[in-house]
């Protein structure tokens, strides 16, 4: 049960990090960040696995959405 809760905890704040790490990639990078992501998964010396890539991966795409909805949704507010 320990080892189930140890396992809860870890891929949350795997989930919380990727989701970070999203964000700063959104806000630095703007719509590339898709590139900026897959360059880093097709890399062959990465520090970072590859699971947690496709997380942040999700993540940015989702991240992306949101904000093109977001700008959508003012410009027809403001018609």
């Amino acid at each position: 049960m320990l080892v189930w809760l140890d396992y809860l905890r870890l891929s949350e704040m795997r989930r919380r990090e990727a989701r970070r790490e999203a964000g700063l990639l959104i806000h630095e990078h703007g719509e590339n960040a898709v590139q900026v992501v897959r360059a880093k998964i097709a890399d062959p010396a990465r520090s970072t696995s590859r699971s947690e890539l496709r997380l942040t991966l999700w993540y940015v795409r989702d991240l992306l959405a949101a904000r093109r909805k977001r700008q959508q949704t003012r410009r027809t507010s403001r018609s």
